[in-house]
């Protein structure tokens, strides 16, 4: 056995698609080695800005060998038949095939045997298909060939043990052939040099200023990241994502110390963190248990070498920063002169959605949702509702989408809301009012609701404004497609409500806010038809959140029936204790007898309308059955499981204990008897038993295996 690797040499790959790409090409050439019946111990990829690597260990030398049996027609079959099945199997006689018995008779059998090739001559052609089929998200073609890439391929290495393995791609001046070379860093080492193995490759390759493993460049960039920030005293502010992406913009990653002017740090947080993170991938850094950023960063660049080079990219970087910095003050100062009240005249003449008006239109919709009826609902859900507050989600609303036109927002659009919020405070607005704006895109973390009734009431109302819209003209997501993000909008609003335990109906909050469209003159919408469509598009979301969680569709769709449709937290709470109950002995138990009972119900037609008459009873478990409905309907009044926070396991425990007496009824009586009233008044007992159990979920809707 020997150890197989190749690299593919391309112009920089986006920091966004390598670690995609790197996981595909380990599970595409794990594949397709296994179709070519190559044995392997395991395979690995790499990836770097510039180059993507498969590396197998311990790959076989040969193909393994392959034997088929292919059963032909009868010995006594027509001619027609026989000589149909030689000529598919490409055979001149039936010399080559032998007569096998079977119950159903003799049949002719073909035995093929395919002797395994060399793993050399298989290696070249599946290393070419899969760069010839590689699914990256974008790719491009260059010069006058059919090949597509994420960026132009320069060269490719491949070898097995010792031995290149010849691969071929791209034509004409275009045309990339395999060798045993590679290149180091693009400045650094741009020189050619030649490996003999895997190990070799790694070495050489680090001599050359290039670290190949991903988690190790990354490990690198953080340690000495920190090794600098500790050196002034200072924190790094942690950002995850940054260091994913900053691991995939350089080959040999060093760390340095930039300074910002001091005149630059009375910008907001968030437009320095932007300005550093999304447009220089700087990071940003704070004193030891401060909540201030500090006057550095740290850029982490791809090598450097002359003396001095590190000096001039410190300086360089410093004053790219310090040229977009002055831009973002100078946009901060002009919004200033600005008030939102006249930031939000010229949303008239931005369009919202065409059919939806603008987003002026909108603003006056948030603003009356939020002072109005939809304000209140949500405030009354918690238990809490003041003029003062509802005051406060109308204006909150209203100066929702003002920095739309701002100028800092024109330069950042990722601070949308965050500016809004700076704004309104720097103008007076109540601290409510302008946390709400900052909040709007961004309300998960927050737990305690009372601290944020006007953020959460502004942030619910805005995705549902967006929804009703967008549903009543009829854009609704398709398969794969959502390009108004209303999925994300949806499982917005699950959140908040489930979060922060809204007991409130999404019926009516739809409802509201489709009179507010019907305000404006937006009339065309067929009312009940988008408010069902909204609540099958939620329940589908929910749907989704839930499996999230191991909580499979059907428990979900048993729980979104009668009082409970359309009231996202109860209906969660009462579908996860469902799913708990269901994976119980007792559950399953009680399954069972329901589906039993169920089923006699729907094949034995009777007058439902009627009441059970006690004194018909023949048999003793039909009175057990009886009493103990009795005392499961007394307990299910007074266990209130119709309220808020209600105990939805005692609920089901109280059901479960009707199983017995219900197993008991139907292993001594014969429901269907001959006798009218007698199997009238047991079908009507069994209807009573299984309408106590459908007053919490439809169980017809669970799946008999479970859902899982």
């Amino acid at each position: 056995m020997k150890s197989f690797f190749f690299e593919i040499l391309s112009e920089e790959i986006p920091a966004r698609m390598q670690l995609g790409a790197c996981e595909t090409l380990k599970n595409l050439l794990a594949a397709a080695l296994k179709e070519e019946r190559l044995s392997f111990e395991c395979v690995t990829a790499y990836v770097t800005p510039r180059r993507l690597v498969g590396v197998v260990q311990n790959l076989t030398e040969t193909q393994d060998d392959f034997e088929t049996e292919i059963r032909g027609p009868r010995i006594d079959a027509p001619f027609q038949a026989i000589e149909g099945f030689l000529k598919s199997q490409n055979l001149s006689s039936l010399d080559a095939c032998a007569q096998q018995e079977s119950p159903k008779g003799a049949f002719w059998m073909y035995r093929s045997f395919e002797k395994g090739k060399k793993t050399e001559d298989l290696l070249g052609p599946l290393v070419e298909r899969l760069i010839q089929n590689f699914p990256w998200p974008k790719s491009m073609r260059w010069g006058d060939q059919d090949l597509s890439w994420v960026r132009p391929i320069r060269g490719i290495l491949a070898l097995f043990g010792e031995q290149v393995i010849p691969v071929t791609v791209g034509r004409g001046l275009w045309r990339v052939t395999s060798s045993n070379s590679t290149k180091g860093h693009r400045f650094l080492s741009p020189d050619s040099f030649k490996v003999q193995s895997f190990e070799d490759y790694v070495q050489k390759l680090k001599e050359h200023f290039v670290l190949l493993d991903q988690k190790e460049r990354k490990q690198k960039i953080w340690e000495d990241a920190l090794k600098v920030a500790q050196g002034q005293n200072l924190q790094i502010v942690p950002d995850e994502g940054l260091l994913d992406e900053v691991t995939g913009l350089v080959e040999w990653p060093i760390p340095l110390l930039g300074e910002i002017q001091n005149n630059f740090m009375t910008l907001p947080r968030e437009v320095l963190t932007t300005s550093m993170r999304v447009h220089q991938r700087y990071f940003s850094l704070k004193k030891d248990g401060e909540k201030e950023l500090a006057p550095f960063f740290i850029v982490v660049s791809n090598g450097f070498s002359p003396a001095s080079a590190d000096v001039i990219i410190q300086k360089g970087n410093e004053s790219v920063l310090r040229a977009r910095l002055s831009d973002a003050l100078f946009f901060w100062e002009q919004d200033q002169k600005t008030s939102l009240e006249d930031m939000l005249t010229k949303l008239k003449t931005r369009v919202f959605q065409k059919g939806l008006g603008s987003l002026y239109d909108k603003a006056e919709r948030l603003k009356e949702l939020g002072m109005g009826q939809f304000g209140s609902l949500v405030l009354e859900s918690i238990g809490f509702k003041e003029e003062t507050t509802l005051k406060q989600c109308g204006r909150a609303g209203f100066l929702a989408k003002a920095d739309l036109v701002s100028t800092m927002v024109g330069e950042f659009p990722e601070l949308q809301g965050i500016m809004g919020s700076y704004y309104a405070n720097l103008q007076g607005e109540a601290k409510e009012v302008s946390e709400a704006i900052y909040d709007q895109y961004d309300l998960w973390s927050e737990t305690d609701v009372s601290k944020k009734k006007v953020s959460m009431t502004l942030a619910l109302a805005d995705r549902l404004d967006t929804l009703v819209g967008f549903f009543g003209l009829g854009l609704l997501p398709t398969g794969s497609k959502d390009p108004y993000a209303l999925r994300r909008s949806a499982l917005g609003v699950i959140r908040l409500l489930r979060r922060h335990q809204l007991d409130v109906s999404l019926k009516d909050l739809l409802m509201t806010v489709l009179k507010s469209y019907q305000t404006q003159g937006v009339t065309d919408f067929e009312i009940q038809k988008t408010v069902q469509k909204l609540l099958e598009f939620f329940e589908e979301r929910l749907k989704v959140s839930l499996k999230d969680q191991g909580v499979s569709p059907d428990r979900v769709a048993a729980c979104l029936t009668g009082a409970w449709f359309d009231n996202i937290p109860r209906a969660c709470h009462l579908a996860e204790a469902l799913d708990s109950f269901l994976k119980s002995k007792e559950g399953e138990i009680f399954l069972t007898v329901y589906r039993r009972a169920s089923h006699i119900l729907k094949e034995s037609p009777f007058d439902g309308s009627k009441e059970v008459q006690p004194g018909v009873f023949q048999d003793p478990s039909e009175t057990l059955l009886w009493e103990a409905l009795q005392k499961a309907q007394v307990e299910f009044e007074t266990g209130l499981f119709d309220k808020k926070d209600a105990d939805f396991n005692q609920a089901f425990l109280i059901l479960s204990n009707l199983a017995p007496a219900l197993h008991s009824f139907f292993e001594t009586v014969q429901v269907n008897s001959p006798d009218v009233m007698l199997r009238d008044n047991r079908l009507l007992l069994l209807k009573n038993v299984v309408d106590l159990f459908e007053r919490l979920a439809d169980f017809s809707k669970i799946e008999k295996e479970g859902g899982k």
